[in-house]
């Protein structure tokens, strides 16, 4: 609980520790960084108006790192707008003041909710393959719209004598200097990862060298690289494409990286639709394609309609929806594929349970 607001912490912390959360407190910027960066927090209810640092750059300090808490903002009416800046840094949602202690509660808990959803979705087996070989004309279309970085063993392609790969930016797997030819290590190439994700609007990294990189590293490296190492300050707007390469993976390898894989990309999309309106958004559009702004607004019944605005311009970049020249909005095919999964899954939920939900 992050406040400077004495009163007002102490007495959210007692209530929230009287419904059986552990609390720990900050009255200053700074020192609710500390915290965040030292200990296990789950959820931070951070206020913008802070003294030493304010809200906003506890945000994008801490947002940076890999497995930081959700952060809730805290806010006057006279700083919604700032409030709004916070999601944008990548704050869960926020609350206005003056709020009741139950309100936070109801946000815990759906955030535990969600969590837990995700957990379950992850933890199925499911064989998604990995794709053998890259497409140059996949590359020339992605650079349209994203700043490329290709992990790539082919030193012809990291040399690019022709010019096929102007405007991408190319790290090689192996390099040769003074005729010696020298293995990129695995820390330099989640190091230039990450470097590409912060610096670049719009990032998007293909690796096409994954058979040499389990020769180089070994299995295990390589897969915890591919489920955990490329989460780190990852935004939404970023797209990872894996490939097998120029080395085949065996069978073990295949089924180990590909499974992998897929919790890596079903995590980024269930993060998409990790708030109820952009997931209640997915699902209207499903049922009724190429709506207005109004439509969207009335149907979800939204009374705050900066909300939804920003959710519709994160879906937008999460390439979910598409806006045409008419302004009317619509699902991409990524977000048909999510609203599918979703819907499938609450059929199947609700006919395995329909004994315990009980009308009337």
């Amino acid at each position: 609980m992050a406040d400077d607001d004495k009163v007002l912490n102490n007495e959210l912390s007692e209530s929230l520790s009287d419904n059986g959360f552990d609390v720990i407190q900050a009255f200053t910027g700074k020192d609710a960084l500390k915290l965040v960066e030292s200990q296990e927090i789950d959820i931070v209810f951070l206020d913008i108006k802070m003294p030493e640092m304010d809200g906003i750059e506890v945000l994008r300090r801490a947002g940076n790192r890999y497995g930081h808490p959700t952060f809730i903002i805290m806010t006057g009416f006279a700083s919604l707008n700032t409030a709004i800046q916070a999601l944008k840094h990548g704050a869960f949602d926020y609350v206005k003041k003056p709020f009741q202690v139950e309100d936070l509660v109801d946000i815990i808990n759906r955030i535990q909710e969600e969590r837990n959803y995700l957990k379950d979705r992850l933890d199925e087996p499911r064989d998604y393959g990995i794709r053998k070989k890259m497409d140059h004309g996949f590359l020339e279309t992605l650079k349209k719209t994203h700043n490329i970085l290709l992990v790539t063993g082919e030193e012809e392609t990291a040399a690019n004598p022709d010019g096929t790969y102007s405007d991408i930016n190319v790290l090689p797997l192996i390099q040769t200097d003074s005729n010696k030819r020298k293995i990129t290590d695995l820390f330099t190439i989640k190091r230039e990862i990450n470097n590409h994700i912060l610096s670049h609007p719009r990032p998007a990294v293909v690796i096409d060298c994954l058979g040499e990189m389990v020769d180089h590293y070994g299995l295990d490296n390589v897969g915890d690289f591919v489920q955990k190492s490329l989460h780190d300050q990852l935004p939404p707007e970023c797209r990872i494409v894996l490939l097998e390469g120029n080395v085949s993976l065996s069978q073990e390898a295949k089924e180990i990286l590909s499974r992998n894989a897929f919790k890596f990309h079903m995590d980024l999309m269930f993060q998409a639709i990790s708030s109820p309106i952009r997931r209640d958004t997915v699902i209207f559009l499903s049922e009724n394609p190429e709506c207005q702004y109004s439509d969207i607004l009335r149907a979800l019944n939204i009374r705050d309609s900066s909300k939804l605005n920003f959710h519709l311009k994160r879906m937008l970049g999460d390439s979910l929806v598409e806006k045409d020249s008419y302004g009317k909005y619509q699902l991409s095919e990524r977000g048909r594929v999510l609203a599918n999964l979703y819907l499938r899954f609450e059929r199947h939920w609700l006919s395995e349970n329909e004994a315990l939900i009980y009308f009337g």
